[in-house]
């Protein structure tokens, strides 16, 4: 008889590492969301949203509207199966979406990083030099990025609490006498005059495009990403909202509003100064988002280039270079180029749009609901369906995941029946076997029955235990898989 075992080649099993890499939890891409929405617009952007607008607050609302839908836009692309299915249907189109955001994640990283090096070098330091600035950030930070996501994503789950909390404090025991009328009118300039400055600032917006290249397992049906967001937009709103109420119209010469609003604490006449909290929270907000930037430029030119370790090298060079030639007060005036932030914001807007309408339309053109392989995972995880049966290991040993796990939708129906088959082929082959060796036992009775029990033991060794697996098979036998033992184990079977 011969027995049905589930195996895949060494390709199949190569892609479903390749995706496994990129593949965090929900709780932890909520904490990445948290971090990385924080970072652009609660630091420098106040200020130099202050120089266009006189009251920035309804821009950066409209703004971070935009950006939740384009967080949407990202987690249904993702779920519609990600740059995978891009590769799969377009090649040509999958590699013009890389080349751009390979250049894209370059060009925001190396303006972060600038911003980062001239608020170190003004805020922490006297006199230091540039290049052990950008040294000390880029060891740590290209070590995260080469990492990958995984440990971008526990690392900011480990520490999201923390800088949470510690931005709360400072609100909470804010101390500083502020005038709230500063907030009115809340719109100040017409239309136009806030289009342009937010297009003026598009490398400070469009955090969602790094989450293009993951996959977000989920447990249950907790909206953690959701959440971290709209937590992060009620900071945003918080802090632009006292920003105006403490310095009103003199806000634009504000360098980091984060480690200024610090400094205002009724905790300070007992411990001394807290600008030291605002100081290192921003930092280690910056160096996570910096991760994320180059670990996104690397995801993009190692797919583009199959060549992943000269990818990262070159990454990291570039922007190390760049930050160490341009003077760090550049990054400032990036905004008075008016096709710079445009682009940027354009790309930002346009790339994950585009995306998730192609990956739609696949899904639709194919015949399958959006998200219907997820929906699927999303159940098994949390233990609302079956767990898929895992297969029996391959001569080498190998093991391997089945077809049926890893197929969904219309596959699951076809599935279900190679799985009925199966079950039914390994019911006759058992039956089969175990009717040969009672043959055989009883044979080795009759031969030897005037020979002692002796031979009675030898005879029934030489048979075996059909169930149990004890005893050596004969020669031109197949044993059977673990996964079968367990299955029929204490049952009973007729031959």
């Amino acid at each position: 008889m011969n027995y049905i075992f589930r195996t895949t080649d060494n390709g199949a099993v190569a892609e479903r590492m390749r995706n496994m890499v990129n593949e965090i939890y929900d709780r932890q891409t909520g904490a990445i969301v948290f971090i990385m929405a924080l970072c652009f617009k609660i630091g420098v952007l106040p200020g130099l949203l202050a120089n266009q607008v006189d009251n920035p607050l309804p821009m950066v609302f409209a703004a971070c509207v935009i950006e939740l839908l384009m967080y949407a836009c990202v987690i249904k692309f993702t779920k519609n199966g990600g740059m995978d299915l891009l590769k799969s249907e377009s090649k040509i189109f999958y590699n013009a979406v890389l080349g751009v955001l390979l250049l894209y994640f370059l060009v925001k990283g190396i303006v972060l990083t600038g911003s980062l090096v001239l608020m170190i070098e003004q805020l922490l330091f006297d006199n230091i030099s540039v290049y052990l600035v950008i040294i000390t950030l880029l060891a740590t930070v290209a070590y995260l990025a080469v990492k990958g996501i995984k440990g971008i994503a526990r690392l900011s789950e480990m520490l999201v609490l923390i800088l949470a909390l510690s931005m709360l404090v400072n609100l909470v025991f804010l101390k500083s006498r502020m005038n709230f009328s500063n907030n009115l009118p809340v719109i100040t300039d017409d239309l136009v005059q806030y289009f342009k400055a937010w297009g003026s600032y598009g490398a400070w917006f469009f955090d969602s495009v790094p989450f293009l290249f993951i996959t977000i397992k989920s447990r249950g049906k907790r909206h953690y990403i959701g959440a971290a967001y709209l937590i992060a937009f009620a900071f945003i709103m918080t802090y632009y909202f006292l920003g105006n109420a403490l310095f009103g119209k003199y806000l634009f010469g504000i360098d980091n509003f984060l480690v200024k609003l610090s400094s205002f604490n009724f905790l300070s006449e007992e411990l001394g100064r807290l600008d030291w909290t605002g100081i290192i929270s921003w930092v280690v907000i910056c160096m996570i988002n910096m991760s994320v930037l180059l670990w996104a430029a690397i995801e993009a030119g190692g797919r583009i280039f199959k060549k992943r370790n000269a990818v990262a090298a070159a990454v990291v060079v570039i922007t190390a270079v760049a930050v160490a030639v341009l003077d760090p007060f550049d990054y400032r005036k990036f905004a008075d180029i008016s096709w710079f932030g445009y682009t940027l914001c354009a790309v930002g807007f346009a790339v994950p749009l585009a995306v998730y309408i192609f990956s739609a339309v696949v899904k639709r053109k194919k015949g399958l609901p959006p998200d219907t392989e997820n929906e699927d995972e999303n159940e098994e995880n949390s233990g609302n369906a079956e767990e898929p049966e895992e297969t029996a290991r391959d001569g080498k040993g190998d093991g391997v995941y089945s077809e049926e796990a890893k197929s969904g939708g219309a596959g699951k129906a076809l599935g279900e029946l190679k799985s009925a088959v199966e079950q039914k082929a390994e019911s006759a082959g058992f039956k089969g076997r175990q009717g040969s060796d009672r043959k055989k036992s009883g044979d080795a009775v009759k031969e030897n029955s005037g020979g002692g029990s002796s031979e009675k033991g030898k005879g029934s060794k030489a048979g075996g235990d059909g169930l149990s697996g004890k005893g050596s098979p004969s020669k031109g036998e197949k044993t059977y898989a673990p996964a079968q033992n367990e299955r029929y184990a204490g049952k009973r079977i007729n031959p």
